[in-house]
C-alpha cells in the first residue's frame, strides 16, 4: 500500500463506505456490551474517584479516508475503535483511552482503582523507566 499526497483536482468514479462497523459489541480482549466495569476517569474534574460503569462496546472515534488512484475510488470507514463506558453517576460516556478501567467479575473487583494500581501496570512502569533512562542520558 502506497501513501502519497493527493494533488487536486482528482477524479472520483466511485465513493464507498468500508464494511467496518461503527460499533462492536464484543471487545478484542473478550468483554462485551453490558458488562459492569470499575472506571477511574483521567480528567482531573473527577477527582481520582472510581465509578461503576456499563460497557457499551467498542465505538469508533474517527472516520478514515482512502483513495485508490487506479480505480478512482474514494472510501470512508470507521476507525479508532475504543471501549465506551456509560457512567450512570456522571450521566456521561467515558472512553477507555481517557480512563483506567477493568471488568467487574466478582465482588472483589468492586474496589477503588488506586494510584498504586495504576503504578503497577506494566506499560506505566516501562514508560517511567524509559523516561528515567532518557533523563539520565541527557545529563551525561
Amino acid at each position: 500500500m502506497q501513501s502519497k499526497k493527493l494533488e487536486a483536482p482528482i477524479t472520483v468514479a466511485e465513493v464507498a463506505l468500508t464494511d467496518t462497523p461503527a460499533h462492536k459489541a464484543v471487545l478484542l480482549f473478550g468483554g462485551k456490551c453490558g458488562d459492569f466495569v470499575a472506571i477511574r476517569p483521567c480528567d482531573p474534574k473527577y477527582e481520582d474517584k472510581t465509578f461503576l460503569g456499563v460497557l457499551l462496546g467498542e465505538i469508533a472515534q474517527n472516520v478514515g479516508f482512502g483513495y485508490n488512484t487506479e480505480a478512482q475510488r474514494m472510501s470512508f470507514g470507521f476507525t479508532g475503535h475504543n471501549p465506551a463506558i456509560f457512567v450512570p453517576d456522571l450521566g456521561a460516556v467515558i472512553y477507555g483511552n481517557a480512563s483506567w478501567w477493568g471488568q467487574i467479575k466478582s465482588e472483589d473487583d468492586l474496589k477503588q482503582i488506586t494510584d498504586a494500581d495504576i503504578e503497577n501496570v506494566w506499560y506505566v512502569k516501562a514508560l517511567k523507566a524509559l523516561h528515567e533512562n532518557v533523563g539520565a542520558a541527557g545529563n551525561a
